[in-house]
């Protein structure tokens, strides 16, 4: 006689769905809502029209595996531990996935990353672990729909991945030429060394296979992969009104870092946490919506995991972390960096910032009301140091576990390695 499978949790009718999404390599000020002259996101800006829009939030760390691993467990990457590729979350770690599942939440990731495909332990809780490789967002949609439309009245708590506007800089053909009519008309141009210094995935080429040199050329192409990325973003939204499951949602949108164009000497991401790096969008519409909110403050990402928590009823109790609506989120803000040899740390008290280089013990101080851009160094901010120096050191890191990890040849693929 077989065993029958373990019953589900109970679920309160009162718990709402629960939508995280994610997108790759998105910074905020390529976004229109925060500034940028392009359009390039009507979709998210629809949704924050019904909810919250925060005006400066930090992503956890300048990269996919750190900050990921941040959103879902809810903890600083000091915490977790995740800095390298050979490194996973053990099982006795409990993920924001494994919370939802324990009081009756159905749960699923849709994403599209090497990372993903490896054993990280991100996996932990997911009842539906989708991982693609190189996938566009239209394509990781058609996965999407069918798991949708076999919904019950279950609950879920459903997580998606974008990486359209990840390197390589390659739009689907009908973005291609979305903004050559608005060029963005920076003028800079890359030099030969600085081209030669990037791997292939960064790397554009002219008509004739030339090497393309101007960074205008650069930001059509990351502008047009994030208009295909908003497609996406809306499409899914379509999807969750098709079965009608879109008004009642809590859907959270944001990017899980930055990409740097050579605004303060370096390319892609991972090794800096200048603006370009770290400051993302982020976007809340609770169930039913509401009228729009814009929040000012600076508040970190990693508020978005408590705050989607509390959306379930699910008491938040993560270190370091409180809800978005919290007036404790907005007080200190963190990101760091432990990757390709850097090992940096920034604390933000709402527009005042330090960069503290943990090798070393050397800071920088940036008073971001008056330079925006980090163009110039600021006066020195001791207390603003001393408190990002605690906080540092009152961390209590989580075990880590040992794993294979992406191939150098997915590495490069990301741009990690370069050729």
């Amino acid at each position: 006689m077989s065993e029958l499978p373990p019953a589900d949790p109970p679920v309160e009718a009162s718990r709402p769905d629960v939508v995280l999404v994610i997108i790759e390599t998105l910074r905020a000020d390529h976004v229109g809502d925060w500034g940028y002259a392009r359009d390039t996101m009507p979709n998210l800006g629809a949704l924050a029209a019904q909810g919250t829009r925060y005006e400066h939030a930090i992503a956890p760390a300048p990269w996919t595996l750190p900050s990921v691993t941040s959103l879902l467990t809810g903890v600083a990457p000091a915490v977790h531990g995740i800095h390298h590729a050979d490194k996973r979350l053990p099982a006795s770690v409990e993920t924001v996935a494994e919370r939802m599942a324990a009081v009756g939440y159905d749960t699923a990731f849709f994403g599209v990353n090497p990372f993903f495909e490896q054993d990280m332990g991100l996996q932990q809780g997911f009842a539906t672990w989708s991982p693609f490789q190189g996938h566009t967002g239209d394509a990781l949609n058609r996965e999407l729909r069918p798991w949708l439309q076999a919904r019950t009245e279950r609950p879920f708590f459903l997580v998606l991945h974008y990486y359209d506007p990840h390197c390589r800089y390659r739009p689907p053909a009908r973005f291609q030429g979305r903004f050559d009519d608005a060029p963005s008309e920076t003028l800079a141009v890359l030099s030969p060394e600085a081209y030669d210094s990037m791997g292939a995935c960064f790397q554009l080429q002219q008509d004739d296979g030339s090497p393309e040199l101007s960074l205008d050329t650069y930001f059509d192409a990351y502008d047009a992969e994030i208009a295909a990325a908003d497609h996406a973003l809306g499409d899914a939204l379509g999807a969750l009104g098709d079965i009608g499951r879109r008004d009642g949602a809590w859907v959270g949108v944001t990017g899980d870092h930055g990409e740097e164009f050579w605004e303060h000497g370096d390319h892609g991401h991972g090794r800096q946490l200048f603006e370009e790096s770290v400051h993302v969008p982020l976007v809340v519409r609770p169930p039913g919506g509401a009228a729009p909110v814009v929040v000012d403050e600076t508040v970190s990402t990693m508020s978005l995991t408590a705050s989607l928590l509390s959306a379930a009823g699910i008491e938040a109790s993560l270190p370091h972390v409180l809800p978005l609506d919290d007036p404790g989120a907005h007080a200190l803000v963190v990101s760091e960096t432990h990757h390709e040899g850097q090992d940096l740390v920034a604390g933000w008290h709402d527009r005042d910032k330090a960069i503290l280089d943990l090798s070393n013990g050397l800071a920088t101080f940036h008073d971001l009301r008056r330079d925006p851009k980090e163009r110039i160094a600021g006066r020195p901010n001791p207390k603003l140091l001393s408190e990002l120096t605690a906080w540092h050191r009152a961390i209590e890191p989580w075990p880590t576990e040992s794993t294979e990890g992406p191939s150098t040849e997915e590495l490069r693929e990301l741009g990690y390695v370069k050729d």
